[in-house]
């Protein structure tokens, strides 16, 4: 019974430290802990990395424009006039035509961070003179919910327009700092646009 107990105690020792004899051919057992452990760890880091690089937080911009709110709304809502305000964007379509509401397509090309992208985006919650939400589909180079609300002010409307976004396929490389960058100034430039060109229309 002794010699039993001795046996599987050299057994278990052998299965913790692995067979020597280096290239022997003989194998050399791993503690499946520790397997398990790097495994989670780089997941763990993997996920990380992820969330960092994509993640990107919510900008915000809004712009005070001196006319109705129904001035502003009609003309922002017509997709043949956005590359007025819009400097970057290099053509615009709808689909279908007419009057837009939910689930209307708006395809866009634009140039961003000296790239041109392909966007299509889905009206997802649409009120007239108070809000319309757009989400990007899949085959966008750019995952995201843009939001854009008008509000009646003393010196006319406000608009409030709102990103959040997530690299998608093309600006993945793009660390998430310069991306969150060069986003707030379109959107600072095409809201002072949008102000120029309807006050002075």
């Amino acid at each position: 019974m002794v010699k039993q107990v001795m046996i599987l105690r050299h057994m278990d020792s052998v299965e913790q430290r692995g067979w020597e004899g280096g290239n022997s051919g003989r194998p050399n057992f791993a503690p499946p802990m520790r397997q398990t452990s790097r495994s989670a760890r780089a997941v763990d880091r993997l996920s990380l990395a992820t969330i960092t690089r994509d993640s990107m937080p919510r900008i915000e911009r809004s712009v005070t424009i001196a006319r109705p709110v129904p001035d502003v709304f009609s003309y922002m809502d017509d997709v043949e006039r956005e590359h007025e305000w819009q400097p970057n964007l290099r053509a615009a379509s709808q689909d279908p035509s007419g009057p837009v509401g939910v689930g209307t397509l708006k395809r866009y090309t634009s140039v961003f961070m000296k790239k041109e992208r392909h966007n299509v985006y889905r009206v997802t919650d649409y009120e007239m003179y108070v809000r319309v939400v757009y989400e990007s589909t899949p085959e966008s180079a750019t995952q995201a919910t843009a939001e854009v609300r008008w509000e009646q002010v003393p010196e006319g409307t406000r608009v409030i327009m709102s990103i959040d976004a997530a690299p998608g396929r093309a600006p993945k490389l793009v660390p998430g700092k310069a991306l969150e960058s060069a986003t707030r100034k379109e959107l600072e430039r095409m809201l002072g646009l949008l102000k120029e060109v309807l006050e002075g229309g």
